[in-house]
C-alpha cells in the first residue's frame, strides 16, 4: 500500500536526518562560532523531525527529536535542555520505549550532574543503569556505571565509586575481548 510506504520512507528519514544532527553535533571544532553554528543546524534537523512526526501522531520520533533538541541546548541552557529530555522521558516511558527511557534517564541524571546534585544525578543514573541492564543495553550500562563511580568520587564515597568503575572496567574488557573473537 502506498501510505505505509510513505509512512516507512518517512521513518527512514527521520532516523537519517537524526543521525545527521548527531553528527553536527559531535563535530568538535576549536572555534566557538563555528560550533555554535553546528549546534543550531542540529537543532533545525530535529525540530524539523519533531513537526513532521507530531503530524504523523508518530509519539516514537517527536520522543527522540525532543531528547535530541535538548542536546542541542546543553552547552547555553541546561535548564532548557533538561525540560527537553523530560519531555522525551514522559513520550518514552508512554510507549514502553525501554532504551529511549534509558536514554532520557541518562540525560537527565546528567544535566543533574552539571547543576552539581549528585544525589538526583545518581537517582536517575541508577535509574538508567537499572532499565539497561532489562534491555542488555551495553553502551548504556557502561556509561552509567562509569558516571556513578565519578559522581560517588565527587561525593566522598570511594568504596561506592571504586565498584561502579571495577564494574565498568570489567564490561569494558568483557566487550573488548566478544569483539577480537
Amino acid at each position: 500500500n502506498l501510505c505505509n510506504k510513505s509512512i516507512e520512507l518517512d521513518k527512514f528519514f527521520f532516523s537519517a536526518q537524526i543521525l545527521l544532527g548527531k553528527s553536527f553535533i559531535r563535530e568538535n571544532t576549536i572555534d566557538t562560532k563555528q560550533s555554535n553554528i553546528n549546534y543550531l543546524k542540529a537543532r533545525e534537523l530535529f525540530e524539523n523531525i519533531f513537526v513532521q512526526s507530531e503530524k504523523l501522531n508518530d509519539r516514537f520520533w517527536m520522543g527522540r527529536a525532543l531528547r535530541n533538541i535538548g542536546n542541542t541546548y546543553w552547552e547555553n541552557d541546561i535548564d532548557k535542555s533538561y525540560q527537553y529530555f523530560i519531555q522525551s522521558l514522559e513520550i518514552n516511558e508512554e510507549l514502553g520505549d525501554k532504551l529511549g527511557t534509558s536514554q532520557s534517564l541518562h540525560n537527565i541524571g546528567n544535566t543533574y550532574w552539571d547543576k552539581r546534585d549528585m544525589d538526583k544525578a545518581i537517582h536517575f543514573h541508577l535509574r538508567a543503569l537499572k532499565i539497561g541492564k532489562e534491555i542488555n543495553y551495553h553502551r548504556g550500562i557502561r556509561s552509567s556505571l562509569s558516571f556513578l563511580g565519578y559522581f560517588y568520587l565527587l561525593k566522598g564515597d570511594f568504596n561506592s565509586s571504586l565498584g561502579y568503575l571495577f564494574q565498568a572496567l570489567a564490561l569494558n574488557n568483557e566487550q573488548q575481548d566478544e569483539f577480537k573473537k
